[in-house]
């Protein structure tokens, strides 16, 4: 989280969605991050961070 420069309120919305998605997989992770960005309580800029964020882990899955 510390790479891509996360507010506290973003770090905790990943954290709360981690525990929904938890896995073992980089999917996992990407779901998180899809998954915090959805959350209600999110600007449309922090969920267009979190949905960015989650395209660029894919990006190095896929790399």
């Amino acid at each position: 989280n510390r790479q891509f420069m996360l507010t506290k309120r973003e770090t905790e919305a990943v954290s709360i969605a981690w525990e929904a998605e938890y896995g073992m997989t980089m999917f996992n992770v990407i779901n998180a991050y899809t998954r915090a960005a959805h959350d209600d309580s999110m600007t449309s800029e922090e969920a267009y961070k979190l949905e960015r964020i989650a395209g660029m882990i894919l990006a190095l899955v896929k790399g």
